[in-house]
């Protein structure tokens, strides 16, 4: 379980600034190719979310607000790298969708909306583990299942920089919401 101190840190990886927008990619000649080339900057990026973070981690021990486990800090470190993936791949995932479209600033603009769309949602989930005991553990992981995105994990794969012990899940958010929202 990832304590409230790290929370802010992961949230920093949901809303990753406008240095990884979609119109920064290189158009390739396919949505993995646009894809491939957001790697780059989303190594930057990341690394400067890791710097940040065991910034505020060093001060906040300093400070005597936390304690840091290992156990906690893989945690926190494979959960920004699973929300970077999933940021990464939602944008070759909404590419895929408008490939068809021959006026660059038109599909540019469409990937950003679908991008931004898909963030959202990531967001609102974001938002909704913190009743992760109203909605109860078992309920969260069938989500997840549902949610899974295997096709489209195969086809954006995460970059190297990007996975730890495992590879990060892909999740489509809107169906993870959906599902955990059921019932409600």
């Amino acid at each position: 379980m990832i304590d409230q101190a790290w929370r802010a840190l992961i949230a920093a990886v949901i809303l990753i600034p406008a240095s990884l927008s979609p119109a920064k990619a290189q158009a390739g000649p396919d949505a993995v190719g646009f894809y491939k080339s957001l790697e780059a900057d989303g190594r930057i990026e990341f690394n400067r979310l890791v710097a940040n973070a065991n910034a505020e981690k060093e001060k906040r021990v300093r400070a005597g607000k936390v304690i840091v486990t290992p156990t906690n800090e893989r945690a926190a470190m494979s959960a920004m790298r699973m929300m970077m993936y999933n940021k990464l791949a939602s944008i070759g995932v909404c590419a895929d969708r408008f490939t068809g479209e021959r006026d660059i600033s038109r599909a540019g603009q469409a990937i950003a909306k679908c991008a931004e769309e898909r963030n959202q949602e990531a967001v609102k989930w974001y938002k909704l583990t913190d009743y992760i005991e109203t909605v109860g553990e078992s309920k969260m992981t069938r989500c997840e299942m549902k949610a899974r995105d295997f096709k489209n994990e195969v086809r954006f794969p995460a970059f190297d920089f990007l996975i730890d012990d495992r590879n990060p899940p892909l999740f489509d958010f809107r169906i993870m919401n959906e599902c955990i929202m059921s019932g409600m």
